[in-house]
């Protein structure tokens, strides 16, 4: 009896120390639900509840991990909290490394994982995994829209959107700190401009700027606090106080010994004149040799004026004029110097079709007449293809490429027909990206009686087919279950619009040789060459591929 009575009480103190144990280990929780998170500069504040009905103290080891979507460790901390008796309401900070994440659609992608162990064994107590979508509520996303310019004496507006991150969900009542630091010359200027999100999560800012005041860049902030949780946006804006420059000449082409007349206008942004802005404007020949030059400064009103007579010996060519600003930009204008001598007679042409098609030769009309109205009844005429036309600014001459010359005299009524063959065109309008064409010619006129020679430029057109047809806003790729729609336009090959009858053939490849499978009508495009086709069922063949003719 003593033996037994003894092994008893042996067991007695084992017994007691594992009862408590599980009790322990069955009494103790943590609720989940009161879990938060909140957010300071460089780490983060876990709060949590918990329910110890053990009846004693039970002090723990607490290991809080922060991870990222790959489960890639970025922040911890290891705590040792004593949890008393009943409700507990604990709270520690935890430490960030150096977070992967590129924003905050990355960020409430992470998990907090925590695990429980008792200080004395080191017996788990419980564990559990937390997504910051859940324990965060202050988490939100700022998203900013503006101008990418600042003038003076404008009001600059910006608006703001909060919402989050994840569900896209609009947050109200935010205050929102706003600010735009104006860098001068010497010093920095701070306007300022506060607003709160309304129910849709958005927040308009007004930025006043005083006028004449020149400043060289702007930096603009944004401040969004909601709960501990902070956003902070800046970006920098560019300035639109750098003039800007207008160039106009009186006219476009010149004689030696005319005097031009520059004008140039200078204004900012908002189209406001800017006074006593300085520039260089200097006039350069085809071989970029400087002629002239002159300072600019501009009146009260933003104008700019330069007179200059031009050498009678001046070089023809066209001439370049620049202005170069304080501001770093240049801009250019030409103009064109060349004698200019009035015509005794006027050259016309006129062939015989608007276009011409394969197996189609040109014929062409030449004749003349006086100014005063009577047609020059004798004359010899000169017909060529020119391929190449270029003034040579050295040997003061143009410098031309021609094919061989068609040449006669006009007929008793001063009329020349040149035959003009084209057979040889046509070997170049063999593809689909190539299908018309136009041939440029001269025809040179020379008077009997006064030796005097007039020219005039034309063109020919030769076109592969006599109607072009277009289709526009067909899609690559369709679902094979919808309807087709796309538009098409059909004109002559002179760019006339063509009312034509339109047919679609489904054929079996995109080959030149292929096979019509089957033809729908689409109706007539109308006076203006246009059609628009809808509702269009097309079968594809057993590789979903649909190749169609018009």
């Amino acid at each position: 009896m003593r033996r037994l009575f003894f092994f008893a009480l042996l067991l007695l103190p084992l017994f007691f120390f594992v009862s408590q144990r599980s009790t322990a280990l069955g009494v103790f929780r943590i609720d989940e639900t009161k879990a938060k998170l909140s957010f300071e500069k460089d780490f983060c504040e876990f709060s949590f509840s918990s329910q110890n009905e053990s009846g004693a103290l039970i002090k723990t080891r607490i290991h809080v991990e922060i991870l990222d979507p790959k489960n890639l460790l970025e922040g911890f901390t290891v705590k040792n909290v004593t949890f008393e008796n009943g409700a507990n309401n604990i709270s520690f900070p935890i430490n960030f490394l150096n977070t992967s994440a590129t924003s905050l659609s990355d960020f409430v992608w992470y998990r907090l994982s925590y695990k429980i162990f008792t200080a004395d064994t080191g017996d788990k107590l419980t564990e559990g995994v937390l997504s910051f979508s859940e324990i965060a509520p202050d988490i939100f996303q700022l998203q900013a829209v503006g101008s990418d310019y600042l003038t003076e004496g404008q009001t600059y507006r910006a608006y703001i959107r909060a919402f989050h991150p994840l569900t896209q969900k609009a947050f109200a009542n935010i205050p929102v700190e706003s600010s735009i630091i104006l860098k001068e010359e010497n010093k920095k200027t701070e306007i300022k401009s506060n607003a709160v999100t309304n129910q849709d999560g958005f927040a308009m800012f007004e930025f006043k700027f005083p006028k004449k005041v020149f400043f060289d860049g702007a930096l603009i902030t944004f401040n969004a606090r909601r709960g501990s949780f902070v956003q902070t946006i800046k970006d920098k804006i560019s300035t639109a106080n750098k003039p800007l420059w207008y160039l106009q000449t009186d006219k476009p082409i010149y004689q030696p010994g005319q005097n031009i007349y520059i004008r140039s206008l200078v204004f900012n942004r908002s189209k406001t004149a800017r006074e006593s802005i300085v520039g260089k404007l200097s006039i350069t020949d085809p071989e970029d040799t400087t002629v002239f030059t002159t300072d600019l400064k501009s009146s009260r009103f933003g104008i700019a004026n330069v007179k200059w007579r031009l050498p009678d010996n001046l070089r023809l060519g066209t001439y370049t004029i620049s202005i170069d600003t304080t501001a770093g930009r240049s801009l250019t204008k030409d103009f064109t110097v060349s004698r200019y001598e009035l015509p005794n007679f006027v050259v016309n042409t006129k062939s015989d079709k608007p276009f011409y098609l394969p197996k189609q030769n040109a014929k062409v009309e030449i004749r003349a007449d006086y100014l005063f109205g009577q047609p020059v009844t004798k004359g010899v005429v000169r017909v060529v293809r020119e391929i190449e036309r270029d003034w040579n600014y050295r040997e003061q001459k143009w410098e031309t490429e021609e094919e061989k010359a068609i040449e006669g005299k006009t007929d008793s009524d001063g009329k020349f027909t040149a035959n003009i063959k084209l057979k040889d065109e046509y070997e170049n309008l063999d593809d689909d990206y190539n299908e018309y064409r136009d041939l440029n010619f001269v025809a040179y006129f020379t008077d009997d009686s006064t030796k005097r020679t007039e020219q005039r430029r034309f063109d020919l057109r030769v076109s592969r087919e006599p109607i072009h047809v277009r289709i526009i806003g067909i899609p690559n790729y369709q679902n094979k279950n919808l309807p087709f729609g796309f538009y098409i336009t059909t004109f002559y090959a002179d760019g006339t619009p063509a009312i034509c009858d339109l047919t679609l053939g489904e054929m079996d490849s995109d080959e030149t040789d292929a096979k019509t499978i089957r033809t729908q009508k689409l109706g007539k495009t109308n006076q203006f060459g246009a059609a628009k086709i809808s509702n269009l069922n097309i079968k594809p063949n057993e590789n979903d591929h649909a190749y169609i003719k018009i």
